[in-house]
């Protein structure tokens, strides 16, 4: 029922400014400098005795924040004070998408109706964010799906069910309040009528090789920024708004061609001739009101910013949709790490599946230079900020506390490398995992037989070949897995299970003491975190 109720807010608030801006315009400069301000007077007076790890905000870390050290001074009220400068900056023109609205009030609303009880666990957390996420990408972009990708790749984990209901309710919601109001946002119709573009495929893998290198550097320009913020006004977080105010009224005083709901800069793009110096002009004009928003104000509104930075880049290279989704998927690939995400969103917003190849391809290559140029995205970037890392989705700080041998098993069964492949039916029947360690007559380790290695040899034991040893089957096989020490913390073994999900544990001899499963991990992980939490309380 939460999932719903969040999908539903979502919905609510995400249409709320197309509303109004149907009705009044308001992308004003002076007024976004007036509400830079008013934010810096009631940050002054209102929020000027919370420590600063909380009064700093830089939006989508926030709800990281929230999922692995829940801090009691970061209460409803603050994140409805965030929903409330979102909702303005958006209908003010200054380029923030509206799933900030919605993702914020949101959570305000969670923190509001949880119990502490409730938001004791962190699997609860998580569930929440990731229903908050799913929901907010949802309404905005009526892609549900795309939602629920996104959450899962950004690592907010949590129940999938409920993304899903919160994302389905959000998307649901915006068609029956679009149709109720008027509002002018289907995209299908929308991009029908817009020209699909050339679609060559090496203009496309310099897109994604062009998208993958901007990425890195909007998330190394976003995080300078922010940082030369923190330092010009460390002992007067306050002020930082008022900064944010002004540049964005300066930006759009000169530029107020970049101001405009998501259709209105969709259509001024795609419709209207631009020369290239126009073009890059406008693409600095909306980088700069990111970087200002995100490192003055915060918010979570940065998916539609960064969807119309990449198509203004994808429509440099290439005309029409092709461009718009290709370029879009480049930035949110390489800036989110969510290439997936990007792809998935293209075939909803297009109901085209040759562009969503298009678009997974290009992501796909942006993400892998991303990685290549060992670029965290920029919410890993955030965290890492604030003093908060993650491994696969994981605080790395805990995972740093918990040894190997805390999480291992030991009731495994092992197998003599001289032995015969036909005598490993007993073993493997007696053994409480399909996994059998391999040692030498020493003891020491030799390799690991799983489940698919052992049914080949024994099915090789059967034939002409009844001699076959097992450490002839080590040899035939190609499989290269991976070994921990006892003493290694859980972090050391993060990204080495592979696809089978277990590695093997040795002492500093050598020898076999155990196996670490990846389920053992998470279940070592969740209870280190509850211990934590229990001695907090």
């Amino acid at each position: 029922m939460n999932a719903i109720v969040t999908g539903l807010i979502c919905a609510c608030f995400a249409s709320l400014p197309g509303i109004l801006q149907e009705r009044i315009d308001l992308e004003r400069p002076l007024l976004l400098l007036a509400l830079g301000l008013v934010a810096s007077v009631i940050q002054f007076f209102y929020f000027r005795k919370t420590p600063n790890r909380v009064r700093a905000y830089d939006g989508v870390a926030d709800l990281f924040i929230f999922i692995h050290s829940r801090t009691a001074e970061d209460g409803w009220v603050r994140w409805l004070y965030r929903a409330l400068v979102s909702f303005l900056l958006t209908l003010f023109g200054a380029g923030v998408g509206v799933e900030g609205v919605a993702a914020e009030s949101s959570q305000a609303y969670t923190l509001a109706t949880r119990s502490p009880s409730e938001l004791w666990s962190e699997n609860r957390r998580r569930t929440d964010v990731a229903t908050i996420l799913a929901g907010a990408i949802a309404a905005v972009f009526q892609a549900p799906f795309a939602g629920v990708v996104l959450s899962l790749e950004v690592g907010a984990g949590g129940r999938t069910q409920s993304a899903i209901l919160s994302a389905l309710s959000a998307y649901a919601g915006t068609l029956f309040i679009s149709k109720k109001f008027g509002l002018e946002n289907e995209w299908i119709p929308y991009f029908s009528s817009i020209p699909s573009g050339p679609f060559h495929w090496p203009t496309l893998l310099a897109v994604a090789v062009g998208g993958g290198i901007l990425s890195f550097l909007i998330v190394r320009g976003l995080r300078w920024f922010q940082e030369g913020v923190i330092d010009l006004f460390r002992n007067r977080i306050w002020a930082r708004p008022l900064l944010g105010g002004g540049l964005l009224s300066a930006v759009l005083a000169l530029q107020p061609g970049v101001q405009g709901s998501p259709m209105v800069s969709l259509t001024s793009l795609v419709m209207a001739p631009r020369a290239p110096d126009v073009q890059a002009s406008f693409f600095l004009a909306k980088m700069l009101m990111l970087a200002a928003v995100v490192g003055c104000f915060g918010t979570i509104g940065v998916f539609w910013p960064l969807f119309i930075i990449g198509a203004s880049f994808g429509l440099m290279s290439m005309g029409g949709v092709v461009g718009i989704f290709t370029g879009a998927s480049a930035l949110w690939a390489g800036v989110l790490g969510a290439p997936i995400a990007a792809g998935v969103l293209a075939f909803e917003m297009t109901r085209n599946w040759k562009l969503m190849v298009a678009t997974l391809v290009t992501g796909a290559i942006a993400d892998g230079i991303r990685k290549f140029c060992k670029q965290t995205p920029l919410i890993h970037r955030d965290l890492e900020a604030r003093g908060l890392s993650l491994l696969d989705g994981r605080s790395a700080s805990v995972l740093s506390a918990i040894p190997v041998r805390d999480a291992m098993v030991t009731d495994h069964e092992t197998v003599v490398e001289n032995e015969l492949v036909r005598e490993l039916t007993e073993k493997f029947l007696n053994s409480r995992h399909p996994f059998l360690p391999v040692v030498d007559a020493s003891g020491k380790y030799v390799g690991l037989l799983t489940l698919d290695l052992i049914q080949d040899g024994i099915q090789a034991a059967k034939g002409s070949d009844a001699f076959f040893e097992v450490k002839d089957l080590l040899y035939k096989s190609k499989q290269k897995l991976h070994t921990a020490l006892d003493q290694q913390s859980l972090s050391q073994t993060s990204g080495r299970f592979g696809e089978h999900g277990c590695m093997t544990v040795l002492d500093e001899k050598g020898k076999v003491v155990g196996l670490l499963f990846s389920y053992a991990v998470r279940a070592a992980y969740d209870r280190e975190v509850a211990r934590r939490a229990l001695g907090k309380r």
